[in-house]
């Protein structure tokens, strides 16, 4: 009878510090997560990853992209990555033709997470070599404010790729 209270006790106490542990490192299961399908989406395509949080983001707020050639913009995506939560984070992640935008798990909605950049111009692949602007400042964000910014000049032109915060207005 004392073996078998014993082994229950001891069942029970591994599963309590089993089940500690999980919660412990749930934290971490996301982004770990969203790695993990950059690198398998991407295979060894030498895929740059770069991590954003947005720590007082207003519910409702969401990046914009938009691509400019000779300071004229030429496409914009709106409300690519809404958000939901004041807190949340993404990952922006380039190859060497490709622009991929990968959120966490608490957005309101996602579009257009993967660009292949030369189907709007040719020298937008020669301005993803290039990151002319990483916001790094902790302070407040606000609306139309650059969060990352990639930038070249390519036959004559300068191309310009633009990610921006904004507040969702669909």
């Amino acid at each position: 009878m004392k073996k078998l209270i014993l082994i229950v006790m001891m069942f029970c106490i591994g599963n309590l510090f089993i089940f500690a542990s999980f919660d412990n490192t749930s934290i971490y299961t996301v982004e770990t997560e969203s790695e993990i399908i950059i690198d398998q989406l991407y295979e060894s395509k030498n895929v740059e990853t770069y991590k954003f949080i947005i720590d007082n983001a207003i519910e409702n707020g969401c990046i914009n992209v938009t691509y400019y050639i000779d300071d004229k913009a030429v496409k914009t995506n709106y409300n690519v990555l809404v958000f939901q939560d004041e807190t949340s984070y993404f990952f922006i992640g380039t190859t060497s033709k490709c622009l991929f935008l990968r959120p966490d798990e608490k957005h309101k909605r996602f579009t257009d997470g993967k660009v292949d950049v030369s189907s709007i111009d040719e020298g937008f692949i020669y301005a993803l070599q290039n990151v002319s602007y990483i916001r790094e400042e902790k302070g407040m964000i606000r609306n139309n404010d650059l969060i990352m910014q990639f930038e070249n000049n390519y036959n004559n032109h300068n191309y310009r790729i633009e990610f921006k915060y904004g507040v969702d207005t669909m």
